[in-house]
C-alpha cells in the first residue's frame, strides 16, 4: 500500500502521458516512473510546454493532494474526490449514451428505417495486464477486429488487424498462457502492425467510409466483457494520433441490441431492463462452431477460431440479425444475415496446420509454457537400468504415448443453444386458465383435497370422548 501522505506534482503527472504517448510508439522503459522523469526529452517537453498547459498538470495535482490531512483517502491513497468525481464522469457519459441510442432508434422507427441504419462493433483478443502506478489495469492488445453492419446489408465491411508486441521483461509467462488458452498469437508475429498511428489512420478511414467530410465519427459497439479492455486499446490509437480521447466512442452492445428489441418486436414493449435478455442472447455462443467467420491466421491454428476477434464480430452480427430480421420481413442470406451451412458435411474437428505455416507452428511450439522447474510437461525421467534391462528395452521398440488428461479439446457440444429467435416461434402470449381442468390439484400445500359437491361430507372424529362422528 502506498503511504498517504504521498505527494505528486504536476511534472508527475505529464510524465505519465509522456509514458502512455511513448509506449504506444513501442518504447519501453523498463525503470518505470523513475526512468522516465529522468529521461531528458520528458524534462526538455515538460520545460517547452505553454503555462496554461503546465496550470492544467498543476491543478491535477492539486486536486489529489487536497488542502491537508483532512482530505479522505482510500485504501491505495487516492481522494475520494477524485474517484467520486470520476464515477460521476462515467454516469454522465453512461446516461448520454442511453439517450443518444433512444433518440436514434426512435427516429429510425418513426420513418421506418431501421434497418437501414449501420452500425460498428468492435472485439479485441489481449496479451497480458499491467498494473499502473495509480492502481489502472491496462490490458495490452494482441488483435482486434471492427464490422459494420445493418438489419438490411447484414455483414457489409470489416477491419482486422494483429498487434506486433515485444513482450516486457516479467509478462512473457502471462502472455503466454493466455495465448494458449485462447488466440493462439505469439511474440513479434510478422502479420502484425507495431506502429499505432497506422492503425488509427486505418480505423478512422474505416469508419468514416472513405467519406473525406470532417466531423464526429460514428459510435463503436462492444460488449460489457470488453468495456475494459477496448478502452485500453482505443487510447493507444488516439495517443499516438494526437487526438483527443474522445475522438473514439465507445458504446454498450448489450443496451443497442436490447433497446432495437423493444421497438422491434412487441413482445418486449413492457420489459423494463430488456439489455438483459440482449447479453444473455450474446453470451450464449449460438453460432460460435459456424465455420469460415475467423481470419486467415486462425483458420490455420488449431483450437483458435473460437478465439478470433474476427469471429467473434460475426457472431454478434448473427445474434442481432437472427433476432431482428424476421420482425422486418428481411430475407436472410447465408454467410451474410446467418451463417453459411451449405456444406452438410462441416465438422468441428480442429483444423489441421498447413505446411506453409510450419515455421509458426515450430515457433509456438517453443514458447509454449513450462513448468515452475522450468521442465516441459512431456518430459519423462529416465530410470537406472542394468545394461541387459536397457538393452531389453530398446529391442522392444515400445512407442511412448503421452497422455496429457489436462488438455482441453475442442469439441462441438451435442446441440448448440437456440436463438433467441427460434425460442420464441415456439412461445405463446395466451397463457392457459389456470382452473381445474388445466390445472388440477395435486393435494397438499394447505389446498386440501376437491370434493364433489354431490357427495356428503363426514363428521370428524371425536378427540376421545366416545364419539363416533357418525
Amino acid at each position: 500500500m502506498p503511504p498517504k501522505n504521498q505527494k505528486r506534482n504536476g511534472f508527475w503527472y505529464f510524465s505519465r502521458d509522456f509514458q502512455k504517448r511513448e509506449e504506444s510508439k513501442g518504447v519501453q522503459f523498463p525503470g518505470g516512473l523513475k526512468e522516465i522523469m529522468a529521461n531528458p526529452r520528458c524534462s526538455k517537453e515538460w520545460k517547452e510546454l505553454t503555462e496554461e498547459k503546465k496550470q492544467d498538470y498543476q491543478s491535477r495535482a492539486k486536486k489529489y493532494n487536497g488542502s491537508g490531512s483532512s482530505v479522505k483517502l482510500t485504501s491505495l491513497g487516492d481522494p475520494i474526490s477524485v474517484m467520486e468525481e470520476k464515477l460521476q464522469k462515467i454516469k454522465e457519459f453512461e446516461e448520454n449514451m442511453r439517450i443518444e441510442i433512444k433518440e436514434k432508434l426512435s427516429i429510425a422507427h418513426t420513418h421506418n428505417t431501421i434497418p437501414d441504419l449501420s452500425f460498428y462493433l468492435i472485439h479485441t483478443n489481449y496479451f497480458y495486464t499491467k498494473t499502473s502506478d495509480d492502481s489502472v489495469i491496462d490490458y495490452i492488445p494482441a488483435e482486434f477486429a471492427v464490422i459494420e453492419f445493418s438489419l438490411k446489408e447484414g455483414q457489409i465491411r470489416y477491419f482486422h488487424q494483429i498487434i506486433r508486441t515485444k513482450f516486457e521483461l516479467g509478462y512473457t509467462r502471462e502472455a503466454l498462457e493466455i495465448s494458449d488458452a485462447s488466440h493462439k498469437l505469439t511474440e513479434n508475429m510478422k502479420q502484425g502492425e507495431d506502429d499505432f498511428t497506422v492503425m488509427y489512420d486505418k480505423l478512422v478511414k474505416f469508419l468514416r467510409n472513405d467519406d473525406k467530410k470532417s466531423g464526429k465519427l460514428p459510435a463503436i459497439y462492444t460488449t460489457k466483457e470488453m468495456a475494459n479492455i477496448v478502452p485500453c486499446l482505443l487510447e493507444r490509437l488516439t495517443q499516438a494520433a494526437g487526438v483527443p480521447e474522445d475522438t473514439l466512442t465507445l458504446y454498450s452492445l448489450e443496451y443497442l441490441f436490447g433497446t432495437m428489441m423493444t421497438y422491434v418486436s412487441s413482445k418486449f414493449a413492457g420489459i423494463t431492463n430488456p439489455h438483459l435478455i440482449a447479453s444473455s442472447e450474446l453470451e450464449k455462443g449460438a453460432f460460435s462452431y459456424s465455420p469460415d467467420l475467423e481470419c486467415d491466421f486462425h483458420k490455420t491454428i488449431a483450437d483458435s477460431s473460437i478465439h478470433c476477434s474476427l469471429s467473434i464480430v460475426r457472431q454478434w452480427v448473427f445474434a442481432v440479425c437472427d433476432f431482428c430480421c424476421g420482425e422486418f420481413k428481411i430475407t436472410m442470406k447465408p454467410g451474410i444475415h446467418l451463417p453459411d451451412t451449405k456444406d452438410k458435411n462441416q465438422t468441428t474437428a480442429p483444423l489441421s496446420r498447413s505446411s506453409s505455416m510450419a515455421s509458426i507452428t515450430s515457433s509456438m511450439h517453443s514458447l509454449s509454457c513450462k513448468s515452475a522447474t522450468g521442465v516441459s510437461k512431456s518430459y519423462k525421467p529416465a530410470y537406472n537400468l542394468t545394461p541387459e534391462e536397457d538393452r531389453r528395452r530398446r529391442e522392444a521398440k515400445t512407442p511412448l504415448t503421452i497422455i496429457d488428461h489436462g488438455e482441453q479439446m475442442m469439441k462441438k457440444t451435442h446441440r448448440l443453444p437456440n436463438s433467441l429467435s427460434k425460442t420464441m416461434s415456439g412461445m405463446s402470449l395466451n397463457s392457459p386458465s389456470l382452473d381445474e381442468a388445466n390445472f388440477p390439484s395435486i393435494g397438499g400445500g394447505g389446498r386440501g383435497r376437491i370434493i364433489p359437491k354431490d357427495k356428503k361430507l363426514l363428521s370428524p372424529i371425536g378427540r376421545g370422548r366416545g364419539g363416533s362422528g357418525i
